[in-house]
Parts: C-alpha cells; sequence; structure tokens
C-alpha cells in the first residue's frame, strides 16, 4: 500500500518530497492495517503539498469513478437445480447505496415488522441474511419504477391453475422466462405487488377490445406472451421485450384481440412492417417471412 501511493506521485513532486511522504507512510505502518493506509495514502498530498490537496482528491476519486463505470458488470447462470449464481463490479457510490437498502432490511425493526417478533431473533451468518435481504429488496422494488418493455412492465409473470391458487392442487407453475417455481412459492408471489399471477381457468380481465382502441392493453400483452412463449418468428428464441402485433393492420381493418395478435421480437417485428417481405400466418402460431421476387 505504501509503495502504491508513492508511486503514484506525479512526476513534478521534488524527490525530498517524496521521500518525505515515504516516511510518512512508513511511520503510519506502525498504527494502521493496509485499509486505514489506503485512506492515509489517497490524502498523502496533505502531506507533502497542503495548498493542492483537495484538488489532487478531487481529481483522483473523478479518475477512479470513470474507471468504475467502464468496469461495471453484472455476471448470472442458472445451475439448473433452483439456484442462480453471479459476480458484480459497481461503483463505489452504487456499491455503499445498496449496503444501506441491504442493512435496513436487515435491521430488526423491519424483521419484526415483517415476519414477527422471532425473525429479529434469529442468528443467521451473515451471508445468508445479506443474501436474503437482497432477494426481498428485488421482491419490494416498485412496478411503476420498473421500465417497460414491449408495452408492459419488466416483471415477473406466474402462470398457475386456479386450483393451485386456491390450495386444491400441488402442480409446478412456470414463469414467462421458462423457469419453473413450487406451487407454494407460487401462491406465495401472488400477493406480492412486483409479481404478475396469470391464474389459467379463473376470472381474468376483458382481453379482447375489438375496435374501441388500435393499442394492445398491458392484460392482452400479458396473454399473448403466455399463449405465444416467445417470438412466433420461425427459427426465433427471444422470449423477453416482444411486441404485439396485429396480424391484420388495424388501420385495414384489423381488431385489437388475442385472434388477430402475435408476439414478435424487435426484429421480426420490423420485418412484418417490411413492404420487401411477405407475412404467412400458419394454425400452429408460427410466422414466417419471404422477401417478395
Amino acid at each position: 500500500m505504501i509503495v502504491r501511493w508513492v508511486d503514484d506521485l506525479p512526476d513534478t513532486v521534488p524527490a525530498e518530497k517524496v521521500t518525505e511522504a515515504e516516511a510518512f507512510l512508513i511511520d503510519q505502518a506502525r498504527h494502521h492495517d493496509a485499509t486505514a493506509l489506503n485512506r492515509l495514502g489517497r490524502r498523502l498530498f496533505e502531506v507533502i503539498a497542503p495548498e493542492e490537496a483537495d484538488a489532487r482528491e478531487a481529481a483522483l476519486l473523478a479518475k477512479e469513478e470513470e474507471a468504475a463505470a467502464k468496469a461495471c458488470s453484472l455476471k448470472m447462470r442458472d445451475d439448473g437445480r433452483g439456484k442462480t449464481h453471479g459476480e458484480f463490479t459497481i461503483p463505489t457510490f452504487h456499491g455503499a447505496a445498496l449496503r444501506k437498502i441491504i442493512a435496513a432490511i436487515m435491521a430488526a425493526k423491519h424483521q419484526t415488522a415483517t415476519k414477527g417478533a422471532g425473525a429479529a431473533a434469529e442468528r443467521r451468518p451473515t451471508p445468508e441474511a445479506m443474501g436474503q435481504a437482497f432477494c426481498e429488496f428485488i421482491e419490494r422494488y416498485p412496478v411503476d419504477r420498473v421500465p417497460h418493455t414491449g408495452g408492459i412492465s419488466a416483471t415477473v409473470v406466474v402462470m398457475m391453475d386456479l386450483d393451485v391458487l386456491l390450495g386444491r392442487l400441488e402442480k409446478a407453475c412456470v414463469l414467462d422466462t421458462g423457469e419453473m417455481i413450487s406451487p407454494g412459492e407460487a401462491r406465495r408471489l401472488a400477493c406480492e405487488a412486483g409479481i404478475i399471477p396469470v391464474v389459467l381457468g379463473g376470472d381474468s380481465q376483458p382481453l379482447d377490445v375489438g375496435r374501441k382502441r388500435r393499442y394492445f392493453t398491458e392484460a392482452q400483452r400479458i396473454a399473448m406472451l403466455v399463449r405465444d412463449h416467445g417470438c412466433r418468428a420461425e427459427g426465433c428464441d427471444r422470449v423477453s421485450g416482444l411486441h404485439a402485433h396485429h396480424k391484420q393492420r388495424w388501420a385495414d381493418g384489423g381488431n385489437t384481440d388475442l385472434a388477430d395478435g402475435v408476439s414478435l421480437c424487435h426484429w421480426h417485428h420490423n420485418r412484418a412492417h417490411d413492404t420487401s417481405y411477405t407475412t404467412t400466418y400458419h394454425p400452429n402460431g408460427q410466422v414466417i417471412f419471404h422477401r417478395r421476387t
């Protein structure tokens, strides 16, 4: 740590000042660990050039933040056994914000208010507690703050039979992304604001509005996703960010209902409106494009 900060000093710093800075950090190392020395090293200019220290630190922080923004990343993979693993790199500010959010969710007051008096008394390992708090944060993220994609908010759709919802049947439930969850988890999620339950066989929102409006409603778009399981263009495997497309153009008398709607990804939706292609809709729901000759 000492070498790092001494080497980081500009070449314009006189040799005697560099020696003075190094001696200062060596002396501080008798009383501080590497973490504390890192903080002291950041303020090393206060020792050799106090009048330049603030500007120097501001420039250093700006440089670090720029590098952190470029290094920002998130990796996720599902192991096929009910767990998703990942790692991320985020700027210090966002890390501090996430740490405060997780700490607030783990706080005894919150745990008692949401899970009862016994929850706060549980002595769980910190990584486990933080992991569960992170899951709670994901579930509680406000739906109205989630960006829309394909006309609906990017929230998880859980498909379940009415008998499963009522507890009369134990049957796996399917997410719109293709993963499966237990019926107990589905029933718990069905009452959460950030989850959209599609109860098959039960009462639902009106889905067919015919000529009353041009654009598909959110309920129609969700029902289309449930029915189509992804982009219906031949050979396409896109399952997210899909558009609701009229098979017969609304301007030409098409209806805004499920029978006249089909899910297409952005690329294939553009092709459906490209006059250099013909579009064929097959009875099985598949859509095939052919270039006009």
